[in-house]
């Protein structure tokens, strides 16, 4: 069974997904927005998450080992792919993977510092696009300047539009594709504040606990 479905908030991605294990169906394997699902019942199954990238595939090993030591199976993902599922397997552990509070809150830390690097990374691409001219933001103010067939605006009719509309999708190319990385700053910008108001309020769980 495969449910198309995305999240920002990690902590109702698993409440999602634990639902689905109380009406039968067990995650198996999950790409990205994807979840795949097993018709599975079993009281005693959970699944949780964590985020983590390794060096080496030592210590993705050695990572994978500490938790199915403590009665946890790693279902989904590798060394480089940052988030980890995994399924209770022993009835007599405790229902989370984390031991403590400022474990599972550290989690939504490294999601969010990893969203950060990410717009850090692409800030630097945006200013060297600025400084070699190839924002050219003259385009919002004169678009016409970003249509190279010769007598356009002396057209009329039919083979003004023809000529126009030909051209357009070039235009835009021209003069805004440069767009996508102030909107992918601001995309990853926002899953950065997203998970760090998660990291704030699990954190403020803990105090309050």
């Amino acid at each position: 069974m495969k449910i198309r479905k995305y999240f920002m908030d990690p902590v109702k991605e698993e409440k999602w997904i634990n639902q689905m294990l109380k009406e039968g169906k067990e995650l198996v394997y999950s790409t990205g927005c994807t979840y795949y699902f097993i018709e599975e019942s079993n009281p005693y199954v959970i699944i949780k998450s964590d985020y983590r990238y390794f060096k080496s595939q030592n210590d993705f090993l050695d990572y994978l080992l500490m938790f199915e030591d403590s009665g946890w199976m790693h279902i989904k993902g590798t060394k480089y792919s940052g988030v980890q599922y995994f399924k209770k397997t022993n009835c007599a552990e405790a229902d989370d993977i984390f031991s403590d509070a400022p474990s599972k809150a550290a989690k939504y830390k490294r999601m969010a510092d990893m969203w950060l690097t990410l717009v850090l990374a692409y800030i630097p691409i945006t200013i060297v696009f600025i400084n070699n001219g190839y924002i050219n933001l003259r385009a919002f103010l004169y678009p016409q300047e970003l249509y190279y067939t010769p007598g356009l605006w002396d057209m009329t009719g039919t083979k003004f539009w023809k000529a126009f509309m030909f051209e357009t999708p070039f235009a835009v190319g021209r003069g805004f594709s440069w767009l996508i990385f102030p909107v992918i700053i601001l995309f990853y910008g926002y899953f950065y504040f997203k998970l760090h108001r998660v990291y704030k309020r699990e954190n403020h769980t803990k105090s309050v606990i």
